[in-house]
């Protein structure tokens, strides 16, 4: 089966990792161009350039069994003189994938058509899944991976005794943009001194916030319609992560993870987590244990198998 992934943007790189996962385990044949990868987050890309006029994407959305978009509505679609239009009126069938980059009205346009023309929809915010009548599934974290794992047992031991603890932020945008993650820092900030540094990184190479945040003793993050990546990342390297999940969409969680609810530190609590923090305690497995579950790749081969045979259907 040949699958064309079309992202409005690839965060973290989940979509690249993804289709490289499925074409390395030779269960599909899938594809990923990315209209908008900004240059300072230097994420991998499958397609990176265009030398060729758009032959090669021409060839694969021509050829293409399945047609994946994210965060696009795919009627406004252009991609050169890709017949995307096209394969859409020969009714290829078609996923949509929602990770909360679009507007309301965009996601109600996406909504109506997935339910007329029979389109798969696919959400990796359970809040985003609930109101649009979609398949959840968290993000893809490929967290068997070096820069996705806990620091090595004993590494914290082993550093200067004079290292302060580090509560990290990271944010594509600035953080002034989110009020939310702004008045955290805020207070994170109150308690800084030579023993505490606050560290936020924004618009950084995602390698490096992966690499800064694994060596960071707490994260601050927000939640909008469920985990973000980041905050998920950062379970999955053991560093504890302040956030407020409402209760409801905490019950997605709980259920990939078998039983367990997000173990996350509540936004009242910062102030105690802060005062707590010892500059050289380990990581905490039992957080990349939980993130192991609820991230488990099996789950997103699955649903690609069905949504993208048309063996499941979410609108």
């Amino acid at each position: 089966m040949r699958v064309l992934v079309i992202a409005a943007r690839d965060p973290g790189g989940s979509l690249y990792y993804l289709t490289q996962e499925l074409r390395r385990r030779g269960q599909l044949e899938a594809r990923l161009i990315v209209l908008d990868s900004p240059a300072a987050a230097a994420l991998p890309r499958d397609i990176a350039d265009i030398h060729d006029g758009g032959a090669e994407l021409k060839h694969l959305v021509e050829y293409a069994d399945v047609l994946h978009f994210v965060d696009l509505v795919p009627e406004q679609v252009q991609l050169l003189d890709a017949p995307i239009a096209t394969r859409l009126e020969q009714g290829v069938r078609v996923c949509v994938q929602l990770d909360g980059a679009l507007s309301p009205t965009q996601s109600r346009l996406v909504h109506t058509a997935a339910h007329e023309r029979g389109w798969a929809l696919l959400a990796t915010r359970p809040g985003l899944a609930a109101q649009w009548g979609a398949h959840f599934l968290p993000p893809f974290v490929p967290w068997w991976r070096a820069p996705w794992q806990p620091l090595t047992a004993g590494t914290r031991e082993r550093e200067s005794r004079r290292r302060p603890a580090v509560v990290f932020v990271s944010s594509m945008v600035p953080v002034q943009k989110n009020p939310a993650l702004e008045a955290l820092v805020d207070r994170a900030e109150t308690h800084t001194h030579e023993a505490l540094r606050l560290e936020i990184m924004t618009g950084m190479a995602h390698r490096h916030v992966l690499r800064r945040r694994r060596s960071s003793h707490l994260v601050l993050t927000t939640s909008r319609d469920g985990l973000g990546r980041s905050t998920l990342e950062a379970l999955c390297q053991g560093v504890p992560v302040v956030c407020d999940l409402e209760s409801p969409l905490a019950g997605s969680y709980t259920a990939l993870s078998g039983g367990q609810p997000p173990p996350l530190v509540r936004a009242d609590e910062l102030d105690r987590a802060v005062a707590g923090l010892d500059p050289h305690s380990p990581s905490h497995l039992e957080l990349h244990e939980w993130a192991k579950r609820v991230l488990d790749p099996s789950r997103w081969f699955a649903a690609c198998e069905a949504l993208w045979r048309d063996e499941a259907r979410a609108a």
